[in-house]
């Protein structure tokens, strides 16, 4: 995610707007705030859209570009450039949810989010040759992905810390087993039908 240094912009007045003294200043905005039935309350999710230059103005971020485009408008005097994304990636990776049936058994267990953000983290181990979420964001920035934006670094700490049943664990195998199975068979009356 660029920062734009050659000009500040007014810290927006707007309820989930919060500076963070400690990390380098940043100024975060809520998306949204999911409520987390284990542990009892919302979970805001935020993400980065300025870096604090003093009380009331920022450098802004791509994001603050996406989500307050009238005033980037205003302050710049310029419209941003549409930002392309590459699909290719999400499109196979579709492709092998659809054969498989992947996303629904996951989704069964993890829920649509969550499958969202592994599906992500899949594509990007895929792309980058790499097990390490700490460059998920500045790799998979310009990618089509399932949860839209790249999750963060502790977003996926807390789900690969996240222990599923073992009826969760057979429920995954057994549905992924079944698929492969399918598709053997598949492939074996497709060879049968060339022979004849």
């Amino acid at each position: 995610m660029s920062v734009h240094r050659e000009l500040t912009v007014a810290i927006p007045r707007s309820t989930g707007i919060t500076v963070n003294r400690g990390d380098k200043n940043k100024v975060l905005f809520v998306l949204e705030a999911p409520f987390n039935r284990k542990k009892g309350y919302a979970e805001p999710r935020r993400v980065t859209i300025g870096y604090a230059v003093d009380g009331t103005h920022m450098y802004p971020t791509d994001r603050y570009i996406q989500l307050f485009l009238t005033e980037w408008e205003k302050a710049s005097g310029k419209k941003p450039e549409p930002q392309h994304k590459y699909i290719g990636m999400y499109a196979v990776t579709q492709a092998v949810c659809e054969k498989t049936g992947l996303g629904d058994i996951l989704t069964a267990v993890f829920h649509k989010k969550r499958t969202g953000a592994i599906l992500d983290y899949a594509m990007y181990s895929v792309l980058c040759h790499s097990d390490s979420t700490s460059m998920i964001k500045s790799h998979m920035g310009n990618q089509m992905m399932f949860c839209g934006d790249p999750m963060s670094d502790s977003y996926y700490s807390e789900l690969f810390n996240e222990k599923i049943t073992d009826s969760e664990m057979l429920f995954i195998q057994k549905g992924l087993g079944t698929a492969v199975q399918k598709r053997r068979c598949l492939r074996c009356v497709a060879l049968h039908r060339r022979l004849k």
